[in-house]
């Protein structure tokens, strides 16, 4: 119903004359309720009357009534609704508003100053210094949460208003004596900002400016004397030295601008301390910089270099890759020489007493099994009458065989008559045969091998009896993991090589080609090449194919391992079944991964081994390390290797180091820390040590003499001034 007034009201009860005998009453009122406002409603209007001499119409007394007046509005007889309260309920519509009908009359607060009135729908609440105002739904929430108006908010000094925005005018705000309220339903959690950190926010266009809507209520942060409001886009921080200023960005230390970069400072507890400025255009640039107690921080890093201070210790680590095109790359090769891995290799006869079954024994298997094509040991192979005149069988000849054959020295006969051409890197060849070896981005292996061919009708293949048909060949595999590469690919090559001589007989007319298998933890690893398919051998005595894995579809810290087996074959006009499989090779595990920068492959049994001394624009970087290593800290070569740690870890270990020294860095200086903070070995706090003339300012360290250092052993942490430039060349290095 739309309430008015009632026109004349009886100030008894009169039987079928009263307002409720002619109105239908809303629901949850009983005519008993209506009939007694109703007579209410008379003794006020008398009471109204006697006080001007405005016209007797109900409507006109009332709506001219004082504000210290009272109204009853019928049908809700046992609550008046007074004062200011009552101007602000008639100004929004009375019960024909959101509110609905009082629930109580005016209720003096606890301070004793305060008034209230409780609405269906929410209350009113007035102070002589805020004016009346409801306070409903969210905002009365959260009014709740924080004490009411005995908290620091206050009284509400606003109604609820809607903010305008550039995209959907559906925030709202309630300003408080305290502070203000702000609800979103998507962009913010409803939240009080107050004090200086809400006049910068307001400063900064509050909800349209780059900080966007809150996410946060003022938080105290650790030291005990700074507070910080949290939003979309950036934190405001406060202190009474400082003063309010925001820090755009996110925790991101690679995309979060910078509140990234000084996140990985350790934020205020860091050396960088709280920032005492807003964030200014680098002249000339499109980045920006922001000064703070210990120093100015700009983004994007590109802006640092070797001749300004503005930056951190930990920064986006970057290398030129025009002039460095292998600074990621594994030294392990040329420092200590090829890392030799265990992959078991298919031996050269399976009648070798470390063959098939013996893999099996060490827990190793095939990738897939063998299938009807696998070749058989000669010795295991019996003539069959039934066989189809000039029928063949390809077979391995045993140990005895080849022996017997003169054969038997044939990596000798190999190095001494140089009939290789190896299509691999040098150090290659010297490896003894079926062994991969090399480092974390390359690695290689050969192998020789002889197949022999016999009459399947009329001949038992066993020493003494001559094969009408023999190859002898050389396998040659490697594989190149990138450490950066478009879906996490890497490629290989295999090659075969017919030896002088290693091709006679019925083998003249056999063709060769090659199977590739790869298996993976993750969606699987296509693999794709040219390959060698039906290759007639007698014209082709050294054939290559290259290929390539791929891992696409890889999400920021996925990680996956690819195992994959390349396997020559031989077909002949006269053979049954059609093709013969030779021993195959197995590949080393590659493991490939992406983060939130790269993504690539390692082979991760070889440990790598970074010379930082070959590096281009990291030799301070490289001095440090070797002066930490020789007072006893791990990683050298040859040592306890150093261990990748997690994000968080890293994090944590330089917290633990650096980020303790919050003393201002000299000019073009860094902090840097080793062992390296992104390894687990790194960030002890017990064993720290700095160095003459680079020394940092940490109370109770022992200060070593580069020149001669003590050898303080492990665990322990390193930390020394180096030029910026430095730092972050030797770093990109390690990211």
């Amino acid at each position: 119903m739309k309430w008015t007034p009632t026109e004349n009201p009886n100030s008894t009860i009169v039987p079928g004359k009263m307002r409720s005998d002619r109105q239908e009453l809303p629901e949850g009122f009983t005519k008993e309720d209506a009939d007694k406002a109703e007579i209410l409603e008379a003794k006020i209007l008398a009471a109204s009357r006697s006080r001007t001499a405005r016209s007797a119409s109900a409507t006109n007394v009332l709506a001219a009534a004082a504000p210290t007046d009272c109204i009853t509005y019928f049908p809700a007889r046992q609550y008046q609704v007074c004062g200011e309260i009552r101007v602000k309920y008639d100004s929004l519509g009375n019960v024909n508003s959101f509110l609905l009908w009082p629930t109580s009359g005016n209720i003096t607060n606890p301070d004793g100053v305060g008034q209230r009135v409780t609405f269906v729908n929410g209350p009113i609440y007035w102070h002589p210094n805020a004016g009346a105002h409801p306070v409903v739904n969210h905002f009365m929430m959260k009014w709740g949460e924080l004490s009411w108006e005995a908290g620091y908010l206050g009284y509400p000094t606003t109604d609820e208003i809607v903010l305008q925005s550039s995209t959907d005018n559906i925030g709202r705000r309630q300003e408080f004596q305290g502070g203000h309220v702000y609800w979103h339903p998507t962009r913010s959690n409803l939240n009080a900002v107050r004090g200086a950190v809400l006049s910068k926010y307001l400063a900064t266009g509050a909800q349209n400016g780059p900080l966007g809507y809150p996410k946060s209520d003022e938080i105290g942060l650790p030291d005990g004397v700074g507070r910080m409001s949290s939003f979309e886009f950036g934190n405001i921080y406060f202190t009474s030295q400082t003063g309010a200023w925001p820090v755009l960005g996110t925790s991101d230390p690679i995309l979060g601008k910078i509140m990234g970069k000084w996140a990985a400072t350790n934020y205020e507890q860091g050396p960088f301390g709280y920032p005492i400025g807003d964030e200014q255009p680098q002249v000339g640039t499109s980045g920006v910089k922001q000064d703070f107690q210990g120093g100015t921080i700009g983004w994007p890093t590109e802006l640092t270099d070797a001749s300004d201070d503005i930056g951190t210790d930990w920064d986006y680590y970057e290398y030129d890759e025009t002039s460095c095109d292998s600074c990621g790359d594994d030294d392990r090769i040329t420092v200590t020489g090829p890392a030799h891995l265990n992959v078991p290799q298919p031996p050269p006869t399976s009648s070798d007493p470390n063959g098939l079954s013996g893999l099996a024994e060490n827990n190793l298997s095939l990738i897939g099994d063998p299938g009807e094509n696998q070749m058989p040991s000669c010795d295991a192979v019996t003539s069959d009458p039934n066989a189809e005149s000039g029928e063949l069988i390809f077979c391995t000849p045993t140990p005895e065989m080849l022996e017997r054959e003169g054969l038997a020295d044939g990596q000798a006969r190999l190095n001494d008559a140089n009939d290789w051409n190896s299509y691999l890197q040098p150090f290659c060849k010297s490896l003894p045969q079926r062994v991969w070896a090399g480092n974390r981005a390359y690695q290689c292996m050969w192998r020789e091998d002889w197949t022999f061919i016999y009459q399947r009708n009329t001949q038992n293949p066993i020493p003494g009896e001559t094969p009408v048909g023999r190859l002898h060949y050389v396998q040659e595999h490697e594989l190149r993991a990138p450490w950066k590469s478009p879906n996490s690919a890497w490629t290989g090559k295999s090659a075969i090589h017919f030896l002088q001589g290693g091709v006679s007989g019925a083998a003249t007319e056999a063709l060769l080609s090659i199977r590739m298998t790869c298996s993976s933890s993750g969606t699987g690893c296509p693999v794709s090449g040219p390959g060698i398919g039906n290759m007639p051998i007698a014209t082709n005595p050294d054939a290559e194919t290259t290929f390539t894995v791929t891992n696409a579809g890889l999400t920021s810290g996925m990680q996956v391992t690819n195992n994959l087996k390349n396997t020559f074959y031989f077909s002949h006009p006269q053979t049954d079944p059609v093709s013969w499989d030779v021993p195959e090779a197995r590949y080393p595990e590659v493991r490939c991964d992406r983060n939130d920068r790269d993504q690539g492959c390692v082979v991760p049994a070889a440990e790598p081994i970074l010379d930082m001394t070959t590096r281009p624009n990291a030799s301070e970087h490289a001095a440090h390390i070797g002066n930490a290593q020789r007072s006893g800290l791990p990683g050298g070569p040859g040592g306890v290797p150093l261990s990748r740690a997690t994000g968080t870890q890293a994090q944590t270990n330089r917290n633990n180091t650096c980020n303790r020294v919050k003393e201002l860095r000299p000019a073009g200086k860094d902090c840097d820390e080793y062992p390296f903070a992104s390894t687990y070995q790194g960030g002890s706090v017990p064993g720290t040590r700095t160095w003459e003339g680079s020394e940092v300012a940490l109370p109770n360290i022992p200060v070593l003499d580069p020149a001669d250092p003590d050898n303080l052993g492990a665990p322990g942490t390193s930390m020394s001034y180096i030029s910026s430039r430095s730092n972050r060349s030797g770093g990109g290095v390690l990211n």
